[in-house]
């Protein structure tokens, strides 16, 4: 019993006992992602009966923020990150209901990303603050699945032949910039929402994308600083 009066003492001085000054922040953060690409209309002479959509995104995780001086900041972070694209087919078959016969596929990949990011304080008042960052994000893939329905309506993953299966790639890299803007909730707890741009230079199917890809977005985070 005499061990929760010093619990409730550590929870308050955690929750309390932060500086405003303090140089280093945590959070949690969440983030809607559009991505955005072109795909070949004919990658393959055999494949000329597919058609590629882009499918919008999310990434849920931890960053961490550290004060070089009073204005600059270093911003970084790990996150989980959901992509995808679907593919719809237009095969020719004579018998109705085939349950041979795809009708269309859904591949997604799980990256896990890091950030590495400078942020600027370029204004400031008592409780709400602008800070643009810019920088890069690394990724790597974890996982990826692929789900295709046929035209019986039946879903499994795919036992097309190799011409038709996805290619992800294992990595991707990017640099990005972010318009943050940063609102006190307390002296050491804030929200912080940051619309951004992503010019990536790895696709997701470099097989079939042209060009690089592209994201936009944006990134909702709750922080506090130590």
């Amino acid at each position: 019993m005499k061990k929760i009066p010093v619990f409730i003492t550590f929870l308050y001085l955690s929750a309390f006992g932060y500086s405003q000054d303090s140089k280093i922040a945590i959070g949690v953060a969440g983030s809607f992602d559009a991505y955005s690409v072109k795909y070949w209309e004919n990658p393959n002479l055999s494949l000329l009966d597919r058609k590629y959509q882009f499918l919008n995104g999310y990434s849920v995780g931890g960053r961490f923020e550290y004060h070089i001086s009073e204005k600059l900041t270093f911003r970084s972070g790990i996150f989980y990150a959901n992509k995808g694209y679907t593919v719809d087919y237009s095969f020719l078959f004579s018998q109705p209901n085939d349950p041979s016969i795809p009708r269309k596929s859904t591949i997604k990949a799980g990256f896990v990303s890091v950030p590495l990011m400078l942020g600027y304080e370029s204004l400031a008042t008592e409780r709400f603050k602008i800070i643009p960052a810019f920088g890069v994000v690394v990724s790597g893939k974890i996982h990826e699945s692929e789900i295709t329905v046929y035209e019986d309506d039946s879903e499994r993953k795919s036992d097309l032949s190799e011409l038709y299966t996805s290619v992800l790639s294992s990595s991707q890299f990017g640099i990005q910039a972010n318009l943050g803007f940063a609102y006190f909730l307390t002296d050491h707890m804030f929200v912080l929402l940051e619309p951004y741009f992503n010019y990536g230079f790895s696709g997701l199917n470099t097989n079939i994308e042209i060009g690089k890809p592209m994201m936009y977005g944006g990134i909702l985070s709750v922080n506090l600083k130590l």
